[in-house]
């Protein structure tokens, strides 16, 4: 099961703002300890996350947004001071990517040679009518 929290800074967007709301804060940086009045979108995610994960119901938590400086596709990572644990991180988003382009590359020859087949089964059906 999948869940989807739209956007957590509505009032900072309305207003033109990429990364604050309107009191100025930039809620990416309130994660650790949310203040339920000053950053309640944060702090009603940030309870309902603890508690999936109390019931063991939170497999993963991905946060996507847009970046004002960077275009295309990427992934942001945590910094862990486990070495290995940090590596992983790092690696986890480059490995799932080469994976995700090399089944595209798989898959869009079949993909054509499929669409070639169906469209020459719908020429041969219009011309024996």
């Amino acid at each position: 099961m999948f869940k989807f929290v739209p956007i957590l800074n509505p009032d900072g967007v309305a207003h033109g703002h990429y990364r604050t709301d309107t009191l100025g804060q930039n809620l990416n940086r309130c994660y650790g300890h949310p203040d339920p009045i000053k950053q309640p979108t944060i702090y009603g995610v940030l309870k309902v996350l603890q508690h999936w994960h109390a019931e063991k119901r939170l497999f993963f938590y991905l946060d996507l947004h847009a970046h004002a400086n960077k275009r295309g596709v990427f992934i942001y990572g945590n910094h862990l001071l486990d070495v290995a644990k940090h590596t992983q991180n790092v690696l986890y988003p480059k490995v799932r990517m080469m994976l995700v382009l090399l089944l595209v590359l798989l898959l869009v020859p079949v993909l054509l040679l499929l669409l070639l087949v169906v469209l020459r089964l719908l020429v041969l059906t219009f011309l024996l009518l």
